[in-house]
């Protein structure tokens, strides 16, 4: 897995492995598989992730984080974004 901050103080981080996110969002370490996703968007800035069984009513299932926050983002796989 690799880890990335998505937030200044490092509380928040996104975990990369094969097939899967995982979120450590505050209550513990949520994973997601590729099959779990229901929608992945960047709008604006920010990257969303759903769960496919996250309702709309609900913050369950619902992953969202700034995309310039995210350490390393703006270096992603070689590419610098402004």
């Amino acid at each position: 897995m690799i880890a990335f901050r998505v937030d200044a103080a490092g509380k928040r981080v996104v975990r990369v492995g094969p097939g899967f996110l995982e979120f450590h969002f505050g209550d513990g370490p949520v994973r997601v598989t590729g099959e779990e996703m229901g929608k992945v968007s960047l709008d604006q800035g920010h990257f969303s992730i759903l769960h496919k069984d996250a309702k709309w009513y609900r913050s369950a299932g619902k992953y969202r984080f700034q995309y310039g926050a995210m350490a390393n983002g703006k270096e992603l796989m070689g590419l610098r974004w402004n």
